[in-house]
């Protein structure tokens, strides 16, 4: 693939199995979505489905990709009304109503990959493979940590947990040791 016959941003993304699914808009305070026109029954089934990819666009420009092992009716939720440990959703649900605000049209699209692909006998989770390529790909700026250094949902929860074990460390370290 080359740069001048390639498709770009969330039309690649359409190319590559991604189907426009939802828009985002404001619920109150909070977030809500509607399934594009004509494809509800097709995006109800989505929805259910777990293990998948989504991404919100703007236009053509690719916002954010996130990946999912509960249902992507479950994930979005998260965004609709985040709670308050949920970094990453409360992140992108300020995002998605700043874009509202500000006049932006923020799409919700779904990949749900097949479920039998095998590698010589075990499963082979495309969801799992396909989001780091593609984050690295189209480097969507909602997927920035602080120093502009791309990320995805498990590489931050991960850093989540290595803090929290460097705190629990911490705290045995403190701990008076006792020799019988």
């Amino acid at each position: 693939m080359t740069g001048d016959d390639a498709a770009t941003g969330c039309a690649r993304l359409v190319e590559l199995g991604f189907e426009p699914a939802a828009t985002w808009h404001l619920a109150g305070e909070w977030l809500g979505y509607c399934y594009v026109e004509g494809v509800g029954d097709r995006m109800a089934s989505r929805f259910a489905v777990s293990n998948a990819l989504y991404a919100f666009c703007d236009g053509d420009h690719v916002l954010y990709i996130g990946k999912t092992s509960q249902t992507l009716r479950k994930r979005l939720a998260g965004y609709c009304k985040p709670g308050s440990t949920q970094n990453t959703n409360r992140k992108c649900h300020a995002l998605i109503k700043d874009a509202i605000n500000a006049g932006k049209v923020i799409e919700v699209l779904a990949f749900a990959p097949p479920e039998d692909l095998m590698f010589r006998g075990f499963a082979i989770n495309l969801a799992g493979g396909l989001e780091d390529t593609l984050i690295g790909h189209f480097a969507p700026p909602w997927n920035g940590g602080s120093k502009a250094v791309k990320v995805t949902e498990s590489a931050e929860r991960e850093a989540g947990q290595l803090a929290e074990d460097r705190v629990m460390d911490d705290a045995l370290a403190e701990q008076p040791v006792e020799i019988a």
